[in-house]
């Protein structure tokens, strides 16, 4: 049985087909269903994967500290705002230097966003820039990884068809 695009087949005798998929479509003929888990707002499930992200820094990169449940929260939600609404600035000012380095400098955008957010909070902590690039690092590849299996609107799908 040939696979079709984008889907794998589960059990090729059976002719179940599965695939994650990233964003919302319209199912595929009048034999799928899609399943999915209940209304979830993105800004919350993204939250919780950029805690996640600081989570894994603070474990795996010496002299970043977080202390406390609260502090990853308001850490994360602060680190999503202050990519939204300082980071673009940043990039604007920057984006000769940018251009310079072919896009390395964006690495240390990405590290002065990470100090910002430890500087505006007292319990979490960076220990200088090393840490923070490290730092910044992880969160963005937790976030990305993360994100591969969630769509725009912060819901996973299934889509299930059976082909007889």
């Amino acid at each position: 049985m040939a696979s079709r695009r984008g889907f794998e087949p589960l059990t090729p005798r059976l002719g179940i087909w599965c695939s994650i998929r990233l964003s919302y479509r319209d199912g595929v003929g009048d034999s799928s269903k899609l399943l999915h888990n209940a209304p979830m707002h993105g800004i919350f499930l993204r939250t919780l994967i950029t805690m996640l992200g600081l989570f894994l820094a603070t474990r795996i990169v010496p002299g970043v500290w977080i202390e406390g449940t609260i502090n990853f929260i308001l850490a994360a939600f602060l680190l999503g705002l202050v990519n939204a609404i300082v980071r673009p600035i940043a990039f604007l000012m920057t984006l000769p230097l940018t251009i310079v380095t072919l896009g390395l400098f964006l690495f240390v955008l990405n590290a002065a966003m990470f100090g910002l957010v430890a500087a505006l909070l007292d319990d979490f902590a960076v220990a200088g820039f090393w840490s923070a690039l490290f730092g910044a690092i992880i969160v963005s590849i937790t976030s990305t990884l993360a994100c591969w299996y969630i769509g725009p609107e912060g819901r996973y799908e299934i889509l299930i068809e059976r082909r007889r």
